[in-house]
């Protein structure tokens, strides 16, 4: 799980903070992306700038980085959000092992208009295939 610290948080606001890739299932062929690795809302901000994920409301349980095998280097990207409110997701989530259909085809971008938020922080990073890949996709598959 990412650790994420703001150069400048605002007291008493709280952020969301999602982790996608546009790039699934491969970086010629986006059909499945953006694919939603973590959504988290509510995050507080602790007295060291950290978002603090771990107190905030984990909508979709985190999974790391698992591209195909073949399926090239993929952008990761996470954002994190500026709350208008507070966010009341009941029943709106994904466990860590609930397989790959709700994951597919999130819109990041219409999550955030339509809740208000206001992105404030972004960061990407490549990752391709490496041997622990499958036993991500084990785990998402509810095989572990």
């Amino acid at each position: 799980m990412p650790k994420i610290q703001l150069s400048k948080p605002k007291d008493g606001v709280l952020y969301t903070v999602i982790f996608s890739d546009p790039d699934a299932p491969s970086t010629t062929d986006h059909k499945f992306g953006e694919w939603l690795h973590y959504r988290v809302v509510n995050c507080p901000v602790a007295a060291d700038g950290t978002v603090g994920l771990a107190e905030g409301d984990a909508t979709v349980a985190y999974v790391g980085p698992a591209p195909g095998e073949g399926s090239g280097k993929h952008r990761y990207t996470i954002v994190v959000y500026e709350q208008a409110a507070k966010i009341d997701e009941d029943g709106d989530t994904i466990s860590a092992s609930s397989g790959f259909p709700p994951r597919r085809s999130f819109n990041s971008s219409k999550y955030a208009e339509e809740r208000s938020l206001t992105a404030v922080a972004a960061v990407r990073f490549l990752a391709e295939y490496d041997d622990s890949v499958p036993e991500a996709h084990r785990k998402l598959k509810g095989e572990e």
